[in-house]
């Protein structure tokens, strides 16, 4: 049987974030606005039960505390999907930010996506930098 791909991938590395993986998980699910996703969560040592497996499109993984980076390219090996995005436990995510990063990968082709940081009364949804170095930021 053939692994079907998803739209997009999310990878989540954890130690001992339990309770904010679960939450953040939520909060994907109800602001993506996709239905064909994943949440690779990668447990990295962390000996708190882990709740979020409760959800269909979550997936964990544990492996040995080696870091972060270790953490997200396991993620990466376990994704379906030609789109990854990389996030941490603590994130939250705004209405219809799934729909709208996959339309600027597939309209613009790009190849490297990274979150901002929004500050409160700013309305940047996110900066887009696609394979020419040109950043794109919508609101």
């Amino acid at each position: 049987m053939s692994k079907i791909n998803k739209d997009i991938s999310i990878i989540i590395p954890t130690l001992n974030e339990g309770r904010s993986a679960e939450v953040m998980a939520y909060n994907i699910s109800k602001t993506i606005g996709l239905d064909n996703y994943e949440i690779i969560i990668v447990n990295s040592g962390g000996t708190d039960t882990l709740e979020v497996a409760k959800f269909p499109m979550v997936s964990i993984y544990d492996v040995p505390r080696d870091g972060a980076p270790q953490a997200r390219n396991f993620g990466a090996s376990k994704a379906s999907s030609d789109f990854l995005i990389f996030a941490d436990s603590h994130l939250e995510f705004r209405d219809g930010w799934g729909t709208k990063v996959l339309d600027q990968l597939n309209e613009n082709q790009m190849s490297i996506i990274t979150p901002t940081i929004t500050v409160l009364g700013v309305t940047i949804i996110a900066e887009l930098v696609d394979s020419n170095g040109r950043i794109l930021i919508w609101k």
